[in-house]
């Protein structure tokens, strides 16, 4: 088996291939194309269910057939990652700061550990802004970083792996990373008083509400506009935040234009 290089998303995972594509790394690539720092982990459906909750489909789209690839099932693909693991090679994670990698790591030992790869961990350091990201970091930086791989021993690796049984085990459904790599749980309502301070109480588009509560999160725990937009619409549910034109079922739309209510 070649080298597999695995990161938690697709931007990331594109940056890695073209790190290949150029001759600047080899190998092949493959993304999780999940956000381990939110929503269930111990069981795929529970996890499937909830994404798609999080993940809103546009208008005129039907909620059940909407998928935007993130909501597809992630223990799925670390067996297909296993299968493939069978035969001895090197798996390269890599791991930033975030949440999500911290995360990534330990469900990486959990499903592979019983393989014949040899897991190894390549860390990446914040960008210049704090942010915590494998994506953020430049191709010719990630292709730096890739010489500082180290090899995860047996015992790391089990160490790991129960590890994220633990995580998985917790009700909680928001994790973050303290500023000493330790992982907080955090209730998925969390952010909602902060975006509620981004939500006027004159009427202005949603994304505009949405990006400044995106700017207003920690670096070291950014949180996707998917995610806001999801908080936003169970806010609007919960009558704290009413929009100029109705909502369709659970469809969401950018340009909706909302403001806070008097209860808010």
């Amino acid at each position: 088996m070649r080298d597999l290089h695995i990161a938690a998303g697709d931007s990331a995972a594109g940056s890695l291939r073209h790190a290949i594509a150029i001759g600047r790394m080899q190998g092949e690539v493959f993304s999780i194309n999940d956000d381990l720092s939110i929503g269930p982990l111990s069981s795929a459906a529970g996890r499937i269910a909830f994404l798609r909750t999080l993940i809103l489909p546009p208008p005129h789209v039907d909620a059940e057939e909407h998928s935007s690839g993130m909501d597809d099932d992630v223990f799925a693909r670390w067996e297909a990652l296993r299968i493939r693991c069978q035969s001895p090679g090197r798996v390269m994670l890599w791991i930033s700061g975030s949440a999500s990698d911290h995360v990534l790591l330990r469900m990486a030992c959990h499903a592979l550990q019983t393989t014949r790869a040899t897991l190894w961990r390549v860390p990446v350091p914040a960008f210049e802004d704090g942010h915590e990201a494998v994506a953020a970091l430049p191709v010719d930086a990630l292709v730096r970083f890739a010489s500082g791989a180290r090899p995860l021993s047996a015992d790391t690796v089990a160490t790991l792996a129960d590890e994220f049984a633990q995580i998985a085990a917790r009700p909680e459904l928001l994790r973050q990373c303290d500023a000493n790599g330790a992982l907080r749980y955090r209730a998925i309502d969390c952010h909602d008083a902060m975006l509620l301070d981004c939500c006027l109480r004159h009427w202005v588009p949603a994304n505009r509400v949405i990006g400044d509560a995106m700017a207003r999160c920690e670096p070291r725990n950014a949180m996707g506009d998917y995610f806001f937009a999801a908080r936003l619409r169970a806010l609007i549910d919960a009558g704290r935040v009413e929009t100029r034109t109705p909502l369709q079922g659970r469809s969401w739309s950018w340009a909706v234009q909302v403001r806070r209510t008097d209860e808010a």
